[in-house]
């Protein structure tokens, strides 16, 4: 899967459905709507193989 710049990977309380690796770029969490000013950055990476939802996949929690 390609995400374009600003894309959305999932949100917050979709069904844990799939497990996630990054091969290259930068990803970033957000605590609500990233253009929101009350939102929150709480996660970011750019290292490769970083697995990304996998707690979550395997707790099956949204």
């Amino acid at each position: 899967m390609t995400l374009a710049r600003d894309g959305v990977l999932y949100r917050s309380g979709d069904a844990p459905d799939a497990f996630y690796v990054l091969l290259r770029g930068r990803v970033g969490a957000w605590r609500g709507e990233p253009a929101d000013p009350e939102s929150m950055l709480y996660f970011v990476t750019d290292r490769r193989h970083d697995s990304l939802c996998l707690e979550n996949v395997v707790a099956d929690i949204p």
